[in-house]
């Protein structure tokens, strides 16, 4: 367990966002595509064509694959968020993003929870 802290704040503004790329799909750059790519190949190669036409069955069914693979993992790896503009009672604004499990109103006061990992927003 960490220690945080939390200080209650005042809500200016809400707005619905989509929070993407927190998820192991997005682990790095093109990992998803890389790895679709090279099945798509090998499955290609033993499917379709013969002789060299398999080369080239293998090559576009593994591009093909690779885009199929970074769409499917971009759109897995969003979610519905919120973004909350808050001020605190010594004056300073701040912005948190973060998923779409509590709905926050104008003028309403929360708490900040900060920790090592970043802020968040609860009643």
């Amino acid at each position: 367990m960490r220690a945080g802290s939390a200080e209650q704040v005042t809500v200016l503004r809400v707005r619905n966002v989509v929070i993407a790329g927190d998820s192991m799909l997005s682990a790095g750059p093109g990992v998803p595509a890389i790895v679709s790519t090279v099945v798509g190949a090998v499955l290609g190669a033993r499917v379709i064509g013969n002789g060299n036409g398999q080369y080239i069955a293998g090559a576009l069914s593994g591009t093909a694959a690779g885009v199929i693979g970074q769409v499917a993992a971009t759109h897995l790896s969003q979610r519905d968020g919120v973004e909350v503009i808050v001020r605190t009672d010594i004056g300073r604004q701040l912005v948190v993003a973060q998923g779409a499990d509590q709905q926050f109103v104008t003028g309403e006061r929360l708490y900040l929870v900060s920790s090592g990992s970043g802020y968040r927003l609860t009643r």
